[in-house]
């Protein structure tokens, strides 16, 4: 790379003028400025720079990736600039550039440009195909994610947005009150028998993992100990690679895209599961964590590690209150799980059944009061 910049220095000069000059630009965009007319004028620019240097060297160059890259920051960096972002300036600065990054990058839809450049990678470099068909298939490119954007309504709440809507983060207990003092709230006691029913079948490992996504220990924890309703219910006809296909996700991340999500944007599943239960649902409860961590002192590095347990117990409060309706009893819950999935009445009643009789159910409900009494709460 370093010899064909020194054999070509006038063209790389001006195009290291130009990509700064793209930097420029759209870092100083304001949050108004960051619609889709801002998103195409990007993706225009971007693809100018990615033709100019396939017209400029005779071979699809290897440091084209590098181009991806930058070009990935960049979009970041502008991202990061948002009159909007209020609980995301607690991330640190790696965080927040990720965040930014990803954030751009899936609202731009730029995984179509790294599809073809490493389509053109393959067939230029692997498959020896003409060097001229890479501007054929960059300029198809060009067209796709262009009409991508436009007919595109994906979008992405602000971190401020999606916890004003989470309603109930302190269950709606006094500010500085005890955490053993929780355990008298009737919010608490009405409902710990449901509440622990959902835990158990939407997330038995919640308290378990730091985590906010399924991981590896999940799935030999659930090999080692399967589910209580094994081989006694027939509730999933489907084949594993269709359960598979579908996905698992936590509480916290049922419960978080219910309010990130911009209006009509639920629609896109994979770059919903993709950035909203990976990069965004872990970031926000950080972001939270950080904030709440203030009012802890010298304990504050502690206590930004430790919150993350009783942040978990609010989130599944407030998915028994939000997302569940805050059902008074078995027949409400039941009814209400079930328009949330694909399961039917009848068979979460067997399931409830089952569960009241198992020494699962204390099980679950000491973990909840343990995680109630937590020293660093929100409340």
């Amino acid at each position: 790379m370093i010899e064909l910049i020194q054999e070509n220095l006038d063209t790389s000069i001006a195009m290291l003028t130009l990509i700064v000059s793209v930097l420029v630009i759209f870092l100083g965009l304001s949050d108004d400025q960051k619609g889709k007319q801002e998103q195409l004028k990007f993706i225009l620019v971007s693809y100018a720079v990615i033709i100019s240097i396939i017209l400029y060297t005779s071979k699809f160059p290897n440091f084209m990736i590098s181009v991806l890259v930058l070009f990935f920051v960049i979009g970041g960096l502008s991202y990061s600039i948002n009159d909007k972002f209020d609980l995301e300036k607690e991330l640190s600065i790696p965080q927040l550039l990720l965040y930014s990054s990803f954030s751009w990058f899936f609202i731009t839809s730029n995984y179509i440009l790294i599809f073809n450049i490493l389509l053109i990678y393959i067939l230029v470099h692997i498959l020896n195909i003409d060097h001229n068909l890479s501007l054929i298939i960059i300029s198809i490119s060009l067209i796709l994610q262009y009409l991508s954007i436009v007919k595109d309504y994906f979008g992405i709440n602000s971190y401020k947005e999606t916890f004003s809507n989470l309603k109930n983060i302190n269950l709606g207990v006094k500010n500085n009150k005890q955490a053993k003092d929780v355990l008298e709230e009737n919010i608490v006691n009405e409902n710990l028998d449901l509440v622990a029913f959902v835990l158990y079948v939407e997330d038995r490992y919640l308290f378990d993992r730091k985590q906010f996504h399924i991981t590896f220990m999940d799935i030999l924890n659930s090999k080692r100990d399967p589910v209580i309703f094994k081989d006694k219910i027939i509730y999933e006809s489907k084949s594993k690679f269709e359960k598979y296909k579908r996905g698992y996700s936590t509480i916290e991340q049922q419960l978080i895209r219910q309010y990130s999500i911009s209006d009509q944007a639920y629609r896109y599943k994979c770059r919903r599961k993709l950035f909203f239960d990976w990069i965004y649902t872990p970031l926000f409860s950080k972001a939270i964590c950080r904030r709440k961590s203030r009012v802890y002192g010298k304990k504050k590095k502690i206590a930004k590690k430790e919150l993350i347990w009783n942040l978990k117990m609010m989130f599944l409060y407030n998915y028994f209150i939000n997302v569940l309706k805050n059902p008074k009893n078995k027949n409400e819950l039941i009814k209400n799980m079930s328009k949330q999935s694909r399961v039917e009445e009848n068979v979460y009643k067997k399931m409830f059944e089952i569960f009241n009789k198992s020494s699962k159910k204390e099980e679950m409900k000491r973990k909840i009061q343990d995680n109630l009494q937590k020293e660093y709460n929100f409340y």
